[in-house]
């Protein structure tokens, strides 16, 4: 049975249990129907974001519910599943939000031992929360994102990483795989530097540049046909025609005024047409509009392959990318080989094998970066593999970050030489590529009948520096 948790201040409502924030990963997750917060109006966003900001999808991904005595549509109730308008609700409504909030937790209970321990990437963990929920996520215009644009719901489960990809990145690389799929909403420009979407859009003289210009408008004086700017017909007394010196009385009937003429205060250029240019808030570079990124924002649902990918992860997603070319072995494969080796190895003392790992770290976040470049540089990634490894020797994929390499005949100084060309190869191709080229770990060790495999690759992803 689940029942609510509150985390806050003061007296919990009847009926729910007290934790404190410090420690939710200490506590029984999977009896949780939904975490109450509210109270302390400062504090509610910070405990939201505490709250998605775990690592384990049991908690992350658990409804949460805002107290508050009047609701006003503040970010923590907009990033919240739903608000109650009590400071105390009665145990009959919380037993209804927990019914209400049951096909949430029957889909996180769904998922397999293993598929609950740690969600540390986070496109996975937006694509998560928007299958659990089941829902279209709709963006909200606002001025305390860089980007003008942001999910409620969804950024609490990002807000604590300080660098890049941005919730937006994100969800463009979820659409780029085809996890989730989006409806049109709007369009937007953005900085095309900096990715900022407050930007200047300015008039400024076509000679000089300048932002100093006035507009004024046309006069067409019928009598006469006189056509000048509006401030040379200017007299203390009204308009009066600086050509023939008459009065000019009403529009339509002694004159009218067919267009706008703007002039430059800096360099006194007379022009119809000024040029526009758009300056950035943030970064302050001032490109014309063309130059800067027009994007369309969409709300979002994740897509039948997302649902899949939610449950069973994402790994396949990226390694089918390379698979063509590597031809990968499953790990369980792998690892009947390894076995093989070690008994032949032993049985005839003749030759040696060595085995390699080699892991990516973040590479979804690279997969982001790379945007619609990605497939092109994975498939150059992977001819650095096929270019060193040679066709006798096997690799397979554990996770979506981490390859395990056999290579038979091969005895650990050359493994070690093989992992270095592959490093070197590897980080050419990702520097001229990214800004920020991810971490590349490995390791190689001489198969032995005491080798422990699964021991070698946990050593190596774990490892730093």
């Amino acid at each position: 049975m689940r029942h609510p948790v509150y985390l806050g201040h003061g007296q919990p409502p009847a009926g729910c249990k007290t934790w404190g924030q410090d420690t939710l990963d200490k506590n029984d997750a999977d009896s949780v129907a939904f975490f109450l917060v509210g109270q302390e109006t400062t504090e509610v966003l910070d405990q939201i974001r505490h709250i998605r900001g775990a690592e384990a999808p049991a908690i992350y991904l658990k409804p949460i519910v805002v107290l508050t005595p009047s609701a006003s549509g503040s970010p923590a109730e907009q990033a919240a599943d739903a608000v109650v308008e009590e400071r105390t609700p009665d145990a009959p409504r919380l037993e209804r939000m927990v019914d209400r909030f049951h096909p949430i937790n029957q889909w996180i209970a769904s998922l397999e031992r293993n598929a609950l321990s740690a969600d540390g990437d986070p496109a996975f963990r937006l694509l998560r929360f928007l299958v659990s929920r089941g829902e279209e996520v709709t963006p909200v215009m606002t001025t305390a994102s860089p980007e003008g644009f942001t999910y409620p719901t969804l950024e609490p489960l990002i807000s604590q990483r300080a660098q890049k990809p941005s919730l937006l990145e994100t969800l463009s690389f979820l659409e780029n795989q085809q996890l989730v799929s989006g409806r049109f909403v709007t369009k937007a420009h953005f900085c095309s530097h900096c990715g900022s979407a407050f930007l200047n859009f300015k008039e400024v003289c076509p000679d000089c540049l300048s932002e100093d210009i006035d507009a004024d408008e046309l006069i067409h004086h019928f009598r006469c046909g006189h056509v000048a700017p509006q401030s040379d017909f200017a007299t203390r007394d009204g308009l009066t025609c600086p050509k023939c010196d008459r009065e000019l009385r009403h529009i339509g009937v002694d004159y009218d005024k067919p267009s706008v003429v703007f002039q430059c205060n800096n360099c006194h250029n007379r022009f119809q047409s000024p040029s526009v240019v758009s300056t950035c808030y943030h970064c302050e570079r001032t490109v014309e509009p063309e130059q800067q990124t027009l994007r369309r924002i969409h709300a979002w649902t994740p897509t039948a392959i997302g649902n899949s990918a939610a449950v069973h992860g994402m790994e396949q997603l990226f390694m089918r990318v390379i698979d063509k070319q590597l031809n990968l072995w499953s790990l369980d494969a792998l690892k009947q080989f390894v076995e093989v080796e070690k008994a032949r190895n032993e049985r005839y003392a003749k030759s040696h094998t060595s085995v390699a790992v080699l892991q990516f770290e973040h590479l979804s976040e690279m997969y982001i970066q790379l945007g619609r470049r990605a497939q092109q540089v994975f498939a150059e990634l992977a001819q650095v593999l096929t270019s060193v490894l040679r066709r006798s020797d096997i690799i397979a994929p554990r996770g979506d970050s981490t390859f395990v390499l056999v290579l038979p005949e091969t005895d650990e100084e050359q493994a070690q030489r093989a992992l270095e060309r592959i490093d070197e190869g590897i980080s050419t191709l990702l520097a001229g590529n990214l800004e920020s080229p991810p971490v590349l770990r490995s390791s190689a060790r001489l198969l032995t009948a005491e080798l422990d495999l699964d021991q070698l690759v946990e050593t190596t992803v774990t490892s730093h520096g």
